[in-house]
């Protein structure tokens, strides 16, 4: 890098850095892509499998609701698109076996290859990271350490005044009423669809996938105006309370088959927009150490959602008859989350 300063001849630092962003970029995020589409599969494909699953073996509601989020039970103690394509393979009768077990064998095995391929091709620091040249290395080994200087700079928290902080326990409540309602649609989308249109299950499938393709148009769009605004909790706070009116909304109007698809669309479409902003704003307030504590924290209490929002809806419709009753519980849900991340401040000075 000393050579980078004194050779007129070598590249600035601004060229550097911009040759290391872009190749960091191309090397991580298709890959982090593949791994996020995977991981998400196999979250939500029970919830395609429940089209034939739940009758196979008897599940009610409740039971099913039950079994669709017990997985995040474990999110919470340990810390840790597909709708076409599962449509056509809950069609599907091989070797005496139902679609709804091949969706849960054949969506499984990706996740088994990439996690072994993932131990070789991501490392854990810039210093392992020998697919960068030594310039680009060193460029961002010390662009780390500068942001960690300028963050250590702040008013350092312990672990437990960071577990402890106002701003932690709002974002953790405010993270665990965004998944309940966010995973109580995903897991219940292709149900409530089956019921109000009584469709083929391929075609409730081709359905259900519409509002994730709006999905990616509004989390990009939400995200590109954050991050050009520099606002976070707005932009957080307006994509679930869209959600939270159209998936009420859709409510109201069961009874016109297309209007309340297109409001389940439009409340699916947003219902995860809020994700990758909400998570600027635990970093934004915290020092390294106590930050990471803390999403910790928010992380595990938040996924509960996820086995919160899909068992009130079972627990609801067994109890009433109807889903109506369980979305409106996740609507709410929605709206309380955004009204309580405008609560957000940032910390005066004297605080960070």
């Amino acid at each position: 890098m000393a050579e980078a300063r004194t050779n007129p001849m070598a590249p600035s630092l601004t060229e550097v850095g911009a040759r290391a962003r872009g190749r960091i970029a191309r090397r991580l995020l298709p890959y982090l892509f593949i791994l996020y589409v995977i991981a998400f599969l196999d979250r939500v494909n029970v919830a395609y499998a429940a089209l034939g699953m739940t009758g196979d073996l008897g599940f009610s509601p409740e039971v099913f609701g039950f079994g669709a989020g017990i997985f995040f039970i474990g999110y919470f103690l340990l810390e840790i698109p597909g709708a076409p394509l599962a449509g056509i393979i809950l069609g599907m009768n091989w070797a005496g076996l139902p679609g709804w077990r091949w969706i849960f064998f054949l969506e499984g095995v990706p996740a088994i290859l990439f996690g072994v391929i993932t131990i070789f091709y991501l490392t854990d620091r810039p210093q392992q990271a020998h697919w960068l040249p030594s310039d680009e290395r060193d460029w961002i080994i010390a662009e780390l350490e500068r942001e960690k200087r300028e963050k250590n700079a702040r008013r350092q928290f312990t672990m437990g005044e960071a577990l402890r902080h106002r701003h932690v326990m709002l974002l953790a409540v405010v993270y665990f009423l965004a998944v309940t309602g966010s995973y109580g649609v995903s897991f219940w989308l292709p149900t409530i669809l089956k019921q109000l249109s009584g469709l083929s299950n391929l075609t409730v499938a081709l359905i259900a996938a519409a509002p994730y393709v709006l999905l990616l148009f509004t989390m990009i769009l939400v995200g590109w105006s954050s991050d050009r605004r520099n606002e976070r909790r707005w932009h957080t706070a307006v994509p679930l309370l869209i959600a939270g009116g159209a998936l009420g909304a859709s409510v109201a109007a069961r009874s016109h088959l297309v209007a309340a698809i297109l409001l389940l669309t439009v409340a699916t479409g947003f219902l995860w927009t809020f994700a990758p902003i909400f998570w600027a704003l635990p970093t934004s307030i915290l020092t390294e150490g106590a930050a990471a504590a803390s999403i910790g924290l928010i992380n595990s209490v938040g996924n509960l959602g996820g086995f919160a929002g899909p068992y009130a809806v079972g627990y609801l419709e067994q109890l009433t008859g109807s889903t109506s009753a369980g979305i409106v519980c996740l609507a709410a849900s929605l709206v309380l989350a955004a009204i309580l991340v405008l609560r957000l401040h940032k910390p005066a000075p004297h605080d960070q």
